[in-house]
């Protein structure tokens, strides 16, 4: 069963500027990674449980994911 996931609008503005700071450097790497980030996130429909609980809200249904730029072979 899969389940939902929305990113907060929060959320969706942090990636947002993420891609702006490093299109500055490189358009198309930013917008890979960008993609790297919601691909992340979106894998929580199929593994709701992979994510940490974000403290500050104590949800179990808020999950939050750490990632490493490291995974996409970032030069």
């Amino acid at each position: 069963m899969d389940y939902q996931v929305k990113l907060s609008r929060s959320a969706e503005l942090d990636i947002e500027d993420i891609v702006r700071h490093i299109s500055i450097d490189d358009p198309e790497q930013a917008l890979r990674f960008g993609g790297f980030l919601i691909h992340h996130a979106r894998g929580l429909a199929h593994f709701p449980e992979r994510g940490r609980v974000v403290p500050e809200f104590d949800d179990d249904s808020i999950r939050e994911l750490i990632v490493k730029a490291i995974e996409l072979s970032i030069a």
